[in-house]
């Protein structure tokens, strides 16, 4: 697996394990991550340094709203919401098919409890709570009763 970065790039500090992750998936032949800048171009110019080229969606540069999400995933916050946590391997097998086939990202985690393992399941994580505050809906409108968005980082 080889890494790729620009000299000017801040990284939270799981990036290889998150981008390391997709390849348990044969059919992934690479991975990139998601660019958000922290400075719009105009403040940078005004410091006397040449901005870089941006490639970012038009809406998306130099918003409050970007920088606050730029922020957060440097910070490493992510956002998740509990979906259920189930004993029996099967049920597990089941949700998880269910959110696939709706297209719903999710992750589990095998907890160890007094009465036995038990398989968390997850939406996300979502680099936003307006991502994963949608994710919720779309889970309510299947028929499922998550829990409320929380952070993870």
């Amino acid at each position: 697996i080889l890494f790729f970065s620009d000299a000017n790039t801040h990284y939270r500090p799981d990036v290889v394990r998150q981008l390391v992750r997709s390849f348990a998936d044969p059919a992934v032949g690479g991975v990139s991550g998601r660019k958000a800048i922290l400075e719009h171009a105009d403040r940078a110019a005004t410091k006397g340094e040449r901005p870089a080229k941006q490639e970012t969606q038009p809406a998306a540069r130099g918003t409050s709203a970007e920088r606050a999400r730029a922020e957060a995933a440097l910070k490493n916050i992510e956002f998740v919401v509990p979906v259920a946590a189930l004993a029996d391997p099967d049920k597990v097998k089941a949700l998880t098919d269910r959110l696939a086939a709706a297209k719903v990202p999710y992750y589990t985690e095998p907890v160890a409890t007094a009465s036995g393992p038990v398989t968390r399941v997850r939406a996300g994580p979502f680099a936003n709570r307006g991502a994963a505050d949608r994710a919720l809906e779309k889970l309510k409108g299947m028929g499922l009763k998550p829990g409320k968005v929380i952070e993870r980082s």
